[in-house]
């Protein structure tokens, strides 16, 4: 009996150490699973911090924007997803106020330091703008790199045409000639050159419409541009319409009105189209 009670001892003393090791196995294969997700994860992402980088040096991204961002601990209003691509406005000469309007914008969505803007953008200069750039650089009595402010003073001193233009006596003299998109266009070209009230604006924009086309819109008294191009358009429509239904002298008649209402010419159609010489009789 003691032998078998011995045997069954020691049975129970080599399972409990299988069962031992088996858990101090399964704890160390866990441990080790553990060290190589943190390590893959670890790897990609050193990946994408390599990959942002290569997006940003190759777009022109300084480093100073992101210091500064660390510096204040203040999280940036990231508009855009972080790894967007988006290229940096060039220019040749040409449109420098749209140009610089597309700098601010891209200024403002990157966080670009301030002493960072003048290196981003004359690496984007192209032509007589580079050619510029570089004679500007030369005469200045310091290698120093002017500041934002004082690199677009003088480059606006260059390239701006509209200096000595006045877009307000031109937009005040403007009239339609061709069609109201035409004037549109032209409008729109000026109002951007000027600071105005909407309904200031609304105000210009139907003094400088075909007389036919204002006269009809003022009934309506709009309030705003959209408003007064909407009705423009109609009214347009509507004469072209009418004169239509009018060549060759043939009255056509549509069971549709015009929109707006349009001066009617010709009020004595009745009478002149009745027979020569026929009399009303007495009923």
């Amino acid at each position: 009996m003691e032998t078998r009670a011995q045997e069954q001892k020691k049975l129970e003393e080599m399972l409990r150490q299988l069962v031992k090791e088996s858990a101090t196995r399964q704890d160390q294969a866990i441990q080790e699973l553990r060290e190589r997700q943190h390590m893959d994860m670890e790897e990609v992402r050193q990946m994408f911090v390599n990959l942002h980088a290569s997006i940003s040096s190759g777009r022109g991204h300084h480093s100073p924007a992101n210091q500064r961002s660390e510096g204040n601990n203040a999280p940036r209003s990231q508009i855009f997803p972080r790894f967007t691509k988006i290229e940096f406005p060039r220019f040749d000469g040409e449109d420098l106020k749209g140009w610089l309007y597309r700098c601010e914008q891209f200024f403002e969505i990157d966080g670009t330091a301030e002493d960072a803007k003048v290196k981003l953008a004359t690496i984007h200069l192209e032509g007589r703008a580079l050619q510029w750039h570089q004679i500007f650089m030369k005469s200045r009595l310091t290698r120093a790199i002017p500041s934002w402010e004082e690199y677009i003073s003088t480059l606006s001193t260059r390239f701006r045409s509209d200096l000595f233009d006045d877009p307000m006596a031109e937009l005040k003299g403007l009239r339609q000639i061709g069609s109201v998109l035409e004037y549109q266009d032209k409008f729109d070209s000026l109002l951007n050159r000027v600071e105005l009230s909407e309904e200031y604006a609304v105000s210009c924009f139907i003094s400088g419409l075909k007389d036919e086309i204002q006269i009809p819109i003022r009934m309506f008294q709009p309030r705003t541009l959209q408003r007064a191009l909407s009705l423009a358009k109609l009214q347009e429509v509507a004469i072209e319409g009418h004169s239509k239904n009018h060549k060759g002298g043939a009255r056509v008649t549509t069971g549709n009105p015009p929109l707006l209402p349009t001066t009617c010419h010709g009020s004595n159609d009745f009478l002149s189209k009745s027979p020569r010489g026929a009399r009303l009789s007495p009923a």
